[in-house]
């Protein structure tokens, strides 16, 4: 089963009591239609999404603020230009803060309220608006 390729709820099956071999016609045409044009889209997005998380760097600029660097990977459309960076605390994998950034290598300081050991992940944003992978959680680095 594809997407989009569930049949309709009952409150648009009206047709379906009153003349079947015309419902289900109909459903055979939105199969071969709308969910195939779908999927067709779905796989030609593979060729320009993002392939690489960008590299990031997070650390301590502060008690309670962060700064956020981020470096893109890829070329053209494939070429992540934001970043997006969840913060999260370490022992409760709460959620404390979610910041896009530029991936151009410029630093991006931010206010956090957490002072206790937060983590990161991050995925990069091509032009297109298109997600690449997610990064492995990391820890941020305490300033020195």
């Amino acid at each position: 089963m594809g997407a989009g390729d569930s049949p309709p709820s009952p409150r648009w099956q009206h047709i379906s009591w009153s003349a079947p071999l015309t419902f289900q016609t109909q459903g055979a045409a939105h199969r071969f239609t709308r969910v195939a044009w779908r999927g067709f889209l779905h796989r030609a997005g593979w060729l320009t999404a993002p392939a690489h998380a960008p590299e990031v760097h997070v650390a301590r600029a502060g008690p309670t603020s962060v700064s956020i660097t981020a470096r893109a990977h890829g070329h053209l459309l494939r070429r992540a230009v934001r970043a997006t960076v969840v913060l999260e605390d370490a022992a409760t994998t709460r959620v404390l803060a979610v910041h896009t950034v530029a991936a151009d290598g410029r630093r991006s300081d931010f206010d956090l309220v957490s002072a206790g050991a937060i983590r990161w992940r991050a995925a990069g944003y091509n032009r297109l608006r298109q997600r690449g992978p997610v990064s492995e959680p990391a820890a941020v680095e305490e300033s020195g």
